[in-house]
């Protein structure tokens, strides 16, 4: 292991650190009491605690980010984002897929231009195998946001939706509407004659490889 003891600190190592002290704070601060029967309240906000989640989740510990998010729940508009990470933190193994459908129904149904809780929404409606329901709710985010990108992982944006829409075709059994968002928006380069087997294997190794591109 490298010598770190006179390595200066880095703006990324200084941000690991100030989400690693919080979350010691929250994650105690449940179990401390002082002497005399002392309460002691979280402080908090729930803005804060969304931000906290979202930071958490950033450095991919889902299971602490989704305990956070879950302080943030409740009816006031602001609290929306927080169903929005919590099922993004579900979808990624701190719950199961249909509980983060759940977290992202409740996110939407609170505010409609909460695309990040609808792209997530649209990946684990595939993972659940319901492939039409994430082609309507792709074209609902595509028509709406096009270029959406996700801020908390910016390497998942709109062609990992688009892409998630030709399997979700493919798996359906529509090859040339699969083909056919490859050939559009993925590779304009690749051909197959998906009326035969061979090309439907070959649409499917495309859609593999392109998978291993976008997420």
């Amino acid at each position: 292991m490298p010598e770190l003891k006179n390595r200066p600190w880095t703006h990324s190592m200084i941000r690991w650190v100030s989400v690693f002290m919080a979350t010691i704070f929250i994650f105690g601060i449940s179990g401390c009491s002082g002497d005399d029967d002392e309460n002691v309240e979280e402080t908090l906000t729930t803005p804060e605690y969304i931000s906290l989640g979202w930071q958490l989740f950033e450095v991919t510990d889902y299971y602490n980010a989704l305990t956070t998010f879950k302080y943030a729940f409740g009816s006031a508009a602001e609290n929306n984002d927080a169903y929005s990470g919590a099922g993004w933190c579900a979808g990624r193994g701190a719950d199961s897929m249909n509980v983060a459908a759940g977290y992202f129904n409740t996110a939407w149904a609170g505010d409609t231009t909460n695309y990040d809780a609808l792209a997530g929404w649209i990946f684990v409606e595939y993972q659940l195998g319901n492939y039409q329901d994430a082609i309507d709710k792709s074209l609902s985010l595509l028509n709406s946001k096009p270029g959406w990108r996700f801020l908390h992982e910016t390497n998942i944006d709109f062609l990992d939706v688009r892409l998630t829409m030709a399997a979700s075709y493919y798996y359906l059994g529509q090859f040339t509407e699969s083909l056919d968002i490859v050939i559009t928006y993925l590779n304009n380069t690749f051909e197959a004659d998906v009326s035969s087997r061979n090309g439907q294997r070959e649409l499917l190794n495309e859609l593999e490889r392109l998978r291993g591109i976008y997420g």
